[in-house]
């Protein structure tokens, strides 16, 4: 599968455009967040991305509300709010948590986690439980990889770092952004690869 990914667009329309010639030759398109300046010109984004058709899965940032991004998403045909959701495309498992960027620890993301590695574990069968494997969008970078260093030390979410390392959904990619100054960078986390794909895109095959 061929993933265009990207993320803190913060409005910038030259960045956007990149994204959607990049998605021509794409299968999926997904965004871990801030198209916007506050939601300035967000009804004009989506629709811009809606546009190319092809499927877009997508959270909200720091710079939206989970309620306003849910609420647009709805009327859009090719774009999936999934912000505490999960899809499937195939044996490919999309789900998110959108907003923050600023705390190390969140509770209720950590709630979010739980349930959704409860209900993979209650609801999927064994057979393709073992074939599935899960892309999870975040805002936040998880803590102490390089994707969250800032003037030396780290500065990102231990929910995150704790879920990747022990999640039991086959996580095999986080894409993640809030701080700028690591855009395009990647690492990882046990199997996980993390990626800050960046205002102007990344391809990934996955």
């Amino acid at each position: 599968m061929r993933i265009i990914a990207f993320v803190d667009i913060h409005g910038n329309m030259r960045a956007l455009e990149e994204v959607c010639s990049s998605a021509v030759d794409a299968d999926i398109m997904l965004c871990s967040g801030d198209l916007t300046q506050f939601s300035n010109r967000l009804d004009l984004i989506l629709r811009k991305l809606d546009s190319i058709g092809k499927p877009l899965f997508l959270i909200h940032g720091n710079h939206e509300t989970s309620e306003e991004m849910a609420d647009r998403c709805r009327k859009l045909k090719n774009i999936e709010f999934v912000h505490k959701r999960t899809v499937f495309i195939g044996n490919t498992m999309i789900t998110g948590y959108g907003g923050g960027g600023f705390s190390e620890h969140d509770k209720e993301m950590g709630i979010f986690f739980s349930r959704i590695q409860r209900d993979f574990i209650g609801k999927i069968d064994e057979s393709r439980r073992r074939l599935t494997r899960t892309i999870l969008l975040t805002h936040s970078p998880p803590y102490g990889t390089h994707l969250d260093e800032l003037g030396g030390s780290h500065h990102g979410n231990r929910s995150i770092t704790s879920f990747l390392k022990k999640n039991k959904i086959n996580v095999i990619l986080n894409i993640c952004g809030h701080f700028h100054e690591n855009a395009y960078k990647d690492d990882r986390l046990g199997r996980v690869t993390v990626i800050n794909p960046g205002p102007a895109g990344t391809i990934i095959e996955a």
